[in-house]
C-alpha cells in the first residue's frame, strides 16, 4: 500500500527540481523512463531551471522564510498492481490533506518509474496569501493521510499495522497506534547471559565474527560463512536435512555453542545467505552494466576515429562495418547497442552529414588546385626564332622553371576533427556511469542487533585476535529503498 515520506524542508529549489526531473541523465538511455510531471499548480515549463525559477519568485514574497521547499513523496508497491490513475488521484488527496490547497500553492508531482512507481512533490511552502505553510511534524502527518485516504478509497490497509499514528474513522482524526506492530518479521539477535567467567567473552566473539561475516554480501553459502570463519579461528559446523532444514553449531577456544545459544540459529543464517546471494546478483548487474558502459565508451571512440579517418582519406566509410569492427551494432535510426544495453545518438546522423559536406567541399578545392597544378606543369617554354630568345621569352621561361619545381602536387586536406563531437557524447555517457555508479546495491539484513549486545571488546583480554578491528563490524553500509525507509530503524550502540 502507499508509504508517505516527508522530507526535511530545504532553501533551494533549483537543486531538488534538477534531481526530481533527472534532465541529462536520460536523453541518451532508453533503459530507464524519464520522470513525468503528473501535476502541477501554477508552475508551467518542463526544464527544472525554469520550474526552480518559477518557485523562487513566489518564494521571494517572504524572505523570512529560510527554507521555502517542501519535499514530500508517495511510494506504490509494484506487487499491489494499482492503477496509475488511482495513484494520482491518491497523490492530489495527499496534497489535500497535508494543507497544500490549489488556490494557495506551488506545486509538481513527479512520478518515477525506476524499481518501483512512486512521486516526487516538491510545494512552495510560501503561499500566495503570504503566510509559510507548516512543516511541523510531516512525517507524521504524511503517514497519517495516506491511511486515512487508504481507507476511504477502499484501498487495502495493510500497512496501518507498522505506522505511528492512525486515522479513526469513528471520530474522524487522528489517534496513536496502540497495536503497533515493531519489526515484524525480522529476528532480533540477542546477546545471551553467562555468568561463567570467559564464556559470555568467547560467545560474544563467536556472535559478532559471524555478523560481520554474514554482512559480507559475497559471503553466499554455508561452505563459504565455513571458510571465512575459520581465518578467526571459529569451527562453524551444520547440518541441512530433506527439508532443507538448517541446524548450526560454533566452537571457538574450548567452547561449543549451538547457533541458538548465540541468536544464530540455522534458518536466520540460511535466510541471510539467500539475501546476500540476491545483493551479490544485483551486484553483479550493475558490475556488468558499468563494464559495457565502459567497453561502449571505448568502441565508440575508435568507431568515430575510425569513421573520421576514412572520410578525411577521401572516403565515404559504410558506418554499420565501421562500427561493428568494433563490436558495436548501429541501426538506421543511430542507436548503437553493446550487450543489452541501447543509445540513441541523433548526433551521430548530424555529424555523420557534416562529414560528407566537408568531404564534397574537400573534393571540389583539390580538383581545383590540380587543374591548377597540371596547366603549370603542361604548359611549354618559350623556344624562340632559330634557338635565339628574346628577353621576355628567357624572362618568362626562367619564372615558369621555378614555378613548375617549386609547386607541390596537391593533396586532399578534408580536415576532419572528431574531437568536439566525441567530447559532448562522452561525456553523457560518462553521466550515466557516475549515476548508476552512486547508486548502491540494496543488501537487506534477516535481523536486527539488540541493543544489549556489547560491541566494545577491546578490555575483554581472554580473546585470542586483536579485538580492536570489531568496533566497526556492525556499521551498515547497506541502503534502504522507498519501501523500507518505513520500517523502524534498527537500534545500535554508539
Amino acid at each position: 500500500m502507499p508509504i508517505g515520506e516527508a522530507h526535511k524542508s530545504g532553501s533551494r529549489f533549483s537543486g531538488l527540481c534538477e534531481y526530481v526531473l533527472a534532465q541529462g541523465i536520460y536523453d541518451i538511455q532508453k533503459e530507464f523512463k524519464k520522470p513525468e510531471i503528473v501535476l502541477h499548480n501554477y508552475i508551467y515549463g518542463q526544464h527544472y531551471e525554469e520550474i526552480a525559477k518559477q518557485f523562487k519568485e513566489q518564494a521571494d514574497e517572504n524572505r523570512k522564510v529560510k527554507n521555502p521547499v517542501m519535499h514530500l513523496s508517495v511510494n506504490f508497491k509494484t506487487e499491489d498492481h494499482i492503477s496509475e490513475k488511482v495513484q494520482k488521484e491518491f497523490v492530489k488527496r495527499v496534497l489535500d490533506e497535508m494543507g497544500i490547497k490549489d488556490d494557495n500553492h506551488q506545486y509538481i508531482a513527479v512520478r518515477h518509474n525506476d524499481k518501483h512507481p512512486h512521486f516526487h512533490i516538491i510545494v512552495n511552502r510560501v503561499g500566495f496569501d503570504g503566510k509559510t505553510l507548516s512543516d511541523s511534524y510531516t512525517k507524521y502527518r504524511i503517514g497519517t493521510a495516506c491511511d486515512k485516504i487508504e481507507k476511504e478509497m477502499g484501498l487495502d490497509n495493510y500497512l496501518e499495522k507498522s505506522r505511528i499514528f492512525i486515522h479513526d474513522e469513528a471520530t474522524n482524526s487522528y489517534k496513536k497506534n496502540d497495536k503497533r506492530e515493531i519489526n515484524k518479521g525480522k529476528v532480533i539477535v540477542k546477546r545471551t547471559r553467562n555468568r561463567q567467567v570467559g564464556v559470555q567473552e568467547k560467545k560474544d566473539y563467536i556472535q559478532i565474527q559471524t555478523i560481520k561475516a554474514l554482512q559480507n554480501q559475497q559471503i553466499t553459502s554455508l561452505e563459504v560463512l565455513q571458510n571465512e570463519l575459520k581465518k578467526k579461528n571459529i569451527v562453524f559446523q551444520y547440518t541441512v536435512n530433506k527439508k532443507d532444514q538448517v541446524a548450526v553449531s560454533f566452537k571457538y577456544d574450548g567452547l561449543a555453542v549451538k547457533g541458538t545459544q548465540v541468536s544464530l540459529k540455522g534458518s536466520l543464517i540460511k535466510k541471510q545467505l539467500l539475501l546476500n546471494a540476491k545483493a551479490s546478483v544485483h551486484q553483479n548487474e550493475k558490475d556488468n552494466f558499468l563494464t559495457t558502459i565502459k567497453e561502449t565508451k571505448k568502441a565508440f571512440r575508435n568507431s568515430v576515429y575510425d569513421m573520421v579517418n576514412t572520410y578525411n582519406s577521401g572516403k565515404t566509410p559504410n558506418l554499420k562495418k565501421v562500427f561493428s569492427k568494433n563490436g558495436l551494432k548501429l541501426d538506421d535510426d543511430f542507436t548503437i547497442k553493446h550487450n543489452n544495453w541501447e543509445v540513441n545518438i541523433p548526433d551521430l546522423q548530424s555529424f555523420n552529414e557534416q562529414c560528407k559536406v566537408k568531404l564534397e567541399n574537400a573534393k571540389k578545392e583539390y580538383k581545383n588546385k590540380l587543374e591548377v597544378y597540371q596547366l603549370v606543369q603542361n604548359t611549354e617554354f618559350k623556344k624562340g626564332i632559330f634557338g635565339i630568345l628574346t628577353l621576355d621569352q628567357k624572362k618568362f621561361n626562367e619564372e615558369l622553371k621555378l614555378k613548375k619545381q617549386n609547386m607541390l602536387f596537391p593533396s586532399l586536406d578534408v580536415g576532419i576533427s572528431a574531437e568536439v563531437f566525441l567530447y559532448d557524447i562522452q561525456s553523457k555517457m560518462e553521466g550515466i556511469q557516475k549515476e548508476i555508479e552512486s547508486k548502491k546495491v540494496d543488501h537487506k539484513e534477516a535481523y536486527i542487533i539488540d541493543q544489549s549486545i556489547d560491541l566494545n571488546l577491546e578490555q575483554k583480554k581472554n580473546l585470542k585476535e586483536d579485538s580492536s578491528i570489531i568496533m566497526d563490524v556492525l556499521k551498515s553500509s547497506n541502503t534502504i529503498d522507498d519501501e523500507e525507509m518505513q520500517k523502524p530503524k534498527r537500534k545500535r550502540n554508539r
